[in-house]
């Protein structure tokens, strides 16, 4: 079977014991040199998205849909540099990430 390897991101928002440990699993088996982005940011089941502009989670979904389809610049940085302006480290976020240039 013949399995075609995309960039692979992981953005969860509960903090239970069985959600991380599944998470946790699941990033470490995606395969070796796979682009992976994981995020967490603890809101609890409902996340943010009934915030206004739908909060925090928007905001994060958002710039990796700029990064990945236009290839916005800022918005790479806004994932992948926690000291960048606006970055989602800077929100409160745990991010972890390899195999990204």
């Amino acid at each position: 079977m013949h399995v075609a390897l995309q960039p692979h991101t992981i953005v969860h928002r509960v903090t239970t014991n069985l959600i991380v440990s599944q998470v946790e699993k699941d990033y470490r088996l995606l395969p070796t040199g796979l682009p992976a982005y994981k995020a967490n940011l603890d809101t609890g089941h409902g996340g943010t998205f009934a915030a206004t502009n739908g909060g925090k989670q928007a905001k994060a979904a958002l710039a990796y849909l700029q990064w990945q389809f236009r290839n916005d610049e800022k918005s790479k940085e806004r994932l992948l540099d926690p000291k960048a302006p606006g970055s989602l480290v800077s929100d409160n976020w745990t991010v972890e990430f390899k195999n990204w240039v």
